[in-house]
């Protein structure tokens, strides 16, 4: 796991996809976030993000989504 900006991130044993935990705080509510993840998997059907479902932890919630994982080529 590591944590790089927005999101707690995990990535799963295949290496193929990427589960990011958000608790939205870079965002003013929780539809500013997922009026962002819409526009993301419009504008960029290559790298949507799949809602799981989302998760409580020490009191906060996290919505949790999954990312193909994306291989960047040199």
């Amino acid at each position: 796991m590591f944590r790089k900006a927005q999101s707690k991130k995990y990535i799963k044993k295949n290496n193929q996809s990427v589960i990011k935990l958000n608790d939205a705080v870079y965002y003013l509510s929780w539809i500013d976030y997922f009026v962002n993840l819409l526009l993301n998997n419009y504008f960029f059907p290559d790298t949507a993000y799949q809602l799981l479902g989302f998760f409580e932890d020490n009191a906060i919630l996290y919505v949790v989504v999954e990312q193909q994982f994306i291989t960047v080529l040199h």
